[in-house]
Formats: C-alpha cells, sequence, structure tokens
C-alpha cells in the first residue's frame, strides 16, 4: 500500500504534521489536513489518519467513478501512441443529493474526500443538489475538523462550515444521546473507519448506529483488525439490528487494500 505525502508545517496548536491526500483524477484538487501522528497535542489517536481511513476515502472515490482508458495514435508513427485516462461519472453510485454522516471523523480526511468527490460530481453533471457531510466526533477534536474544513472549503474555521454549506462539523458522542438526535435527517450514508479498537465503546457505537440509521441508510465501516475476539463481539451486536456484507477486493481500489482492512456495508433489518 503506497502512502500520501507528509510534511511537516509550522502550527501552534496543536502541533501538527500536513497530510496531502490526492485524487486518481489529477482535475480534483488534492486535499491537505493536519494530522498528528506523534500524540503531541494531547488529542489522542482521533487525530491520527489511519490506513483504514484512507482505503474507506479510495473506495469512495472508486465507487463514484470509472476510468477508461483510451490510446491516440499518430498516422506517420502508426506504432506510438499516447494513453489518456478519462473518469466518468457513475450516475446511480449514490443517492443525489446524499446526505452524509461521518462518525468518530478525526482529521475528517474521509468526509472531506467524500465532500470534493460529490462537488466535483455535481459540476461535472452540470447540476446543483442541495449535498450534505457531516463530519462528527468528540468535542475534543471538533478544533481540528472545524481547520481541516476551512483548509479544503473555505469558511472562517470558527464554525466548521463550509463556505457553500456542503460540509458542516457536528459534536456526537457516542454515550450522549442528545448528540445523536442533533444530527440532522434523513441520512442517505453513515461513514467510519477505525471506530472499533475500543471495546469499552462498542455497545454506545452500535447504538448510535441504531439512533441514526433509516430504512434507507447505508453504513460503510471499514477497521484494522487488531483484536480479532473484540471485533466479532461488535459485529455480533451489529448484527441484532443490521444485516451486512463485506466488500470485496475487486470492490475496492486496487492500490489501496490490504489483508488486514476489512471493509463492510451494512443496512438495517
Amino acid at each position: 500500500m503506497k502512502d500520501t505525502q507528509t510534511t511537516a508545517t509550522a502550527q501552534q496548536r496543536p502541533p501538527c504534521t500536513e497530510r496531502i491526500f490526492s485524487f486518481d483524477d489529477a482535475s480534483l484538487s488534492p486535499l491537505t489536513v493536519l494530522e498528528d501522528p506523534t500524540g503531541e497535542s494531547g488529542l489522542g489517536t482521533g487525530a491520527t489518519v489511519w490506513d483504514a481511513a484512507l482505503v474507506l476515502a479510495k473506495y469512495l472515490e472508486r465507487r463514484m467513478t470509472t476510468t477508461t482508458t483510451t490510446t491516440t495514435t499518430t498516422t506517420t508513427e502508426p506504432d506510438s501512441g499516447s494513453a489518456t485516462a478519462t473518469v466518468r461519472w457513475s450516475r446511480r453510485p449514490l443517492p443525489r443529493p446524499l446526505h452524509c454522516v461521518e462518525l468518530g471523523a478525526g482529521t475528517g480526511v474521509v468526509g472531506l474526500a467524500l465532500a470534493r468527490l460529490l462537488r466535483a460530481r455535481s459540476s461535472a453533471m452540470g447540476t446543483q443538489t442541495q449535498d450534505s457531510v457531516v463530519l462528527t466526533d468528540k468535542p475534543s477534536l471538533l478544533e481540528l475538523l472545524r481547520t481541516n474544513v476551512a483548509r479544503n472549503f473555505g469558511g472562517n474555521g470558527d464554525d466548521g462550515m463550509a463556505t457553500d454549506g456542503l460540509v458542516q462539523v457536528q459534536a456526537l458522542d457516542w454515550t450522549q444521546d442528545a448528540d445523536a438526535q442533533a444530527i440532522p435527517r434523513p441520512i442517505d450514508l453513515i461513514i467510519l473507519s477505525d471506530c472499533v479498537y475500543h471495546q469499552p465503546l462498542h455497545d454506545a457505537l452500535a447504538h448510535t448506529l441504531d439512533q441514526l440509521a433509516g430504512p434507507e441508510t447505508e453504513i460503510l465501516l471499514v477497521h484494522e483488525s487488531r483484536k480479532f475476539d473484540e471485533e466479532a463481539q461488535f459485529f455480533a451486536k451489529l448484527g441484532v439490528r443490521f444485516t451486512f456484507h463485506d466488500l470485496k477486493p475487486e470492490d475496492m481500489h486496487p492500490e489501496w487494500q490490504s489483508e488486514d482492512i476489512h471493509a463492510f456495508s451494512a443496512r438495517r433489518r
């Protein structure tokens, strides 16, 4: 699995580095997000861009687009040619408009990648849709999320709202029912990556998903396996309310997958 470019940047609070996330389609501007892989900021594991987040972001890109390659040749040199990749926007991969919520967003890289894709899709199709992406996490990570929204989608960085309203930041502590109740509905898609590693929060996470998901909501969950037995217990809890299936390697981005990173799609029973 290849990694994105990481460079140092001067920040007083929190002490972060800049992570660049690039899309296969070069016409899409890369994301630049701040993260804290050293833990010096005291924000915890949520301030790091983990591999599972990158795998999910690349899955979303692959799902939303199809790429075809064409070769052009010259008449004077028929054996020579140049290959060009054309990205075509799928018309039925995800609802339009799409209302998405990311749980445990951390740096926001997955939700921001989806937002970039949604904006590009609307532009390419010549239509304006009221898509929305809500990045959620516990209160201690909201400042980092707001900063990353402003870096990539404008806004003042104080309220976490993108200039055009496409992205917003909201507190969601899985142990607080009131937080989940405050999330706008309906929700078409819930995305989360590396959120099942902490067993004491399994019940709260399953309950939050139960609160948020409607009859038509799809849940995309990607995680890196660390403690299989504990993770199996979470999926047993999830299976009480939801049916789910794993995403096959051929569904994933060919360069962004790993044997120890598992991806699932779930819907309410």
